[in-house]
């Protein structure tokens, strides 16, 4: 390499060139601008910064990084947040201070580091508030903002700021749990975003540069900053976000025996077990509500359309006298579960995790069956029966396909929906014949399938003949965006909005038009509408044992009166100290109650003492799910999954 070539030299014999003066070689001094003019810069290249760029824990992290390009080659790196604070990387503090890790020089293996990110928010010392959504505190000097998650005792999760009323008092967006608190310590966080900038640096006679920019786009054609590689300036840009803690909430649902059903009138005078509504709709074991009834009458459909000549009659477990056009109220078989969806989340299990993360985690969830009702499982859950679900606006009118037998337009498999981003093939219709109401159900997302009828023409040994067979004809897929631009996308780049089409294995009728329906979608499909890859292990559920105690004392009876026979049914076993079992232990044909201290009445005779201890064995009013679930790459947002109860437990 000639002289001119070299990297210069500043200090010779432990003396130091003056400045804007470098030695040669021989030891003479010569101008650096001269050199420069005279034989040009050294040219290096930067290969880029080796980060994660998934966001950094809620917690705070250390997290490594390495700067990578050819040996000789200089950067400066800096790293700032969006209020402005500077990293130290000499005392690996934060501070207001402009600082920067400055004009490194590379060498063959690279630059390796670590950036020490802290907890996310602060923390407020003086917070009074009592069961309301008004908190009041010291001054902060405008630190609490809107928006900003709260969390701390007597919060409720994924509380927020609602609004701010002044330095000493804001809203939350739910009233507060627990009493009275005095200078409680809460914490307030928001979404943070960091700055990394890698600086190619002129040091001397050597010019570094970035490698070529090339460009990243996410799908609504916005740049993706950190997909990106190279750059055509100095710096080469990377972002980074510590978002707020996100909870991972693990419950249940029923979808198609939760929802209370509209209400149903008697046709005419009854009396009997046989009831014949104006309309259709009851099934079997729900629990029906009608006046002249008390709020803990035990009163189920046993069955649809007992005699087979009329779907408006249903048979019920008790003889009722009531005259036509009484209104009455059905509730369904899980109505009133624990937890479930959004309207309980009792018993549900919240995991605390950060977005992005990925997580190994054992869980446990109390499953409390709805007042009169017990359990009893089908199958061991799986992961097939966990899912996600997600809300879709029906467009104004279906999309009739060529050739579809459309009814006289009035049922159709197409539809066009405001958004298809989370949904695919497979994932089913809302069975609910409340939120669901105008589906037509079971029903799935399908791609649309026709084959055609053809003859081949073909010569045997003697002539001619003709053979029918099918050939494929139209292959719609059940998903399509329909060459629609995305209307969202989230900081990550993930796809979360766009119009579409949807096709249903079943023909939907022409009221789904306008209708916001839940589309469900099980194990693997749970990463289509959540951007998560989950998986689970150790699973197992257990059921409680059922027992009470007499309240009398029964001589040769077959009515036994007790504490309570809230998780009591038909069909239940007793067992218990007095419990006649020369054949078989009794089972119980009827209670009289839905809850509390009631009535059973079981197959034989028993002879027993007050304040008994007896066991019930079979269905059981709760029951505990547990495993292990793994999460790789945590939504942005908290997320719920659901195991869905109907497919593993019968409710009795």
């Amino acid at each position: 390499m000639a002289y001119e070539e070299k990297e210069f030299i500043k200090q010779k014999d432990g003396i130091t060139a003056p400045s804007g003066f470098h030695y040669m070689p021989n030891g003479k001094l010569m101008s650096d601008a001269h050199h420069i003019n005279t034989y040009g810069y050294i040219e290096k290249t930067l290969g880029g910064i080796d980060i994660s760029t998934k966001d950094i824990n809620y917690l705070g992290e250390s997290r490594s990084f390495t700067v990578n390009g050819e040996a000789g080659s200089f950067f400066s790196l800096e790293i700032y947040d969006d209020s402005n604070n500077y990293y130290n990387f000499t005392t690996d503090a934060w501070s207001s201070t402009k600082t920067r890790l400055s004009r490194v020089k590379l060498d063959s293996s690279g630059y390796r580091g670590s950036i020490t990110f802290p907890e996310l928010g602060f923390v407020d010392a003086t917070c009074d508030y009592n069961n309301d959504p008004t908190i009041t505190h010291d001054d902060d000097n405008g630190a609490i903002e809107a928006g900003m998650l709260v969390t701390g005792d007597g919060i409720p999760d994924d509380a927020t700021v609602s609004s701010v009323t002044s330095d000493t008092a804001f809203e939350l967006s739910v009233s507060t749990t627990g009493g009275a608190n005095t200078n409680s310590e809460l914490r307030f966080s928001k979404l943070k975003t960091y700055t990394i900038n890698l600086i190619a640096e002129t040091v001397f006679n050597v010019k570094t540069k970035h490698s070529k920019s090339v460009e990243s786009r996410y799908v609504d054609n916005s740049v993706n900053i950190n997909g990106s590689k190279g750059s055509n300036s100095n710096i080469l840009k990377n972002i980074i976000y510590q978002d707020v803690e996100k909870k991972l909430y693990l419950s249940c649902i029923a979808p198609s025996l939760y929802s209370t059903k509209n209400t149903f009138t008697t046709s005419g005078s009854t009396f009997g077990t046989d009831i014949v509504f104006t309309s259709a709709g009851l099934q079997v074991g729900d629990n029906i509500v009608f006046s002249g009834t008390t709020s803990d009458d035990w009163v189920l459909v046993t069955k649809v359309n007992p005699n087979g000549d009329n779907a408006n009659e249903v048979r019920i477990n008790k003889s009722i006298s009531m005259s036509g056009g009484v209104v009455v109220t059905a509730k369904p078989a899980w109505n009133g579960v624990t937890p479930h969806s959004s309207n309980s989340t009792t018993g549900r299990d919240a995991i605390s995790i950060s977005s992005g993360q990925d997580i190994s985690i054992s869980f446990s969830i109390n499953v409390i069956a709805p007042p009169g009702r017990a359990l009893i499982a089908t199958d061991q859950p799986t992961l097939e029966h966990l899912c996600a679900f997600t809300t879709i606006e029906f467009g104004a009118a279906a999309l009739p396909i060529l050739g579809e037998d459309t009814s006289s337009d009035t049922v159709f498999h197409r539809w066009p929906v405001n958004n298809v981003a989370l949904l695919a093939e497979g994932m089913i219709l809302d069975p609910s014949q409340v939120s669901g109401s105008n589906t037509t159900t079971p029903a799935r997302i399908s791609p649309y399938k026709t084959l055609v009828d053809t003859q081949e023409i073909f010569q045997d040994e003697y002539n001619y003949q003709a053979r029918s067979s099918q050939i494929p004809g139209i292959l719609i897929p059940g998903v399509d965006t329909g060459n629609n631009d995305a209307s969202a996308i989230d900081r990550n780049g993930r796809l979360t909005a766009i119009p579409g089409n949807v096709i249903f294995n079943v023909q939907q009728l022409d009221a789904l038009k306008d209708d916001n329906v839940r589309i469900f979608g099980y194990g693997s499909q749970i990463s289509s509408i959540t951007g998560m890859e989950v998986s689970l292990s150790n699973l197992n559920i257990e059921f409680t044992q059922v027992s009470t105690t007499t309240t009398a004392a029964s001589s040769a009876s077959t009515t036994i009166a007790l504490t309570q026979v809230d998780d009591i049914v038909v069909g239940s076993e007793v067992r218990g100290v007095n419990i006649n079992s020369a054949v078989a232990n009794p089972t119980v044909t009827y209670k009289n109650k839905l809850n509390g201290a009631g009535n059973v009445t079981v197959s034989s005779a028993q002879t027993l003492e007050d304040g008994q201890t007896l066991f019930f064995d079979g269905p059981s009013g709760s029951a505990v799910i547990t495993g292990t679930i793994t999460v790789s790459n945590m939504a942005i947002n908290s997320t719920s999954l659901y195991f869905d109860l109907e497919k593993f437990i019968d409710i009795v």
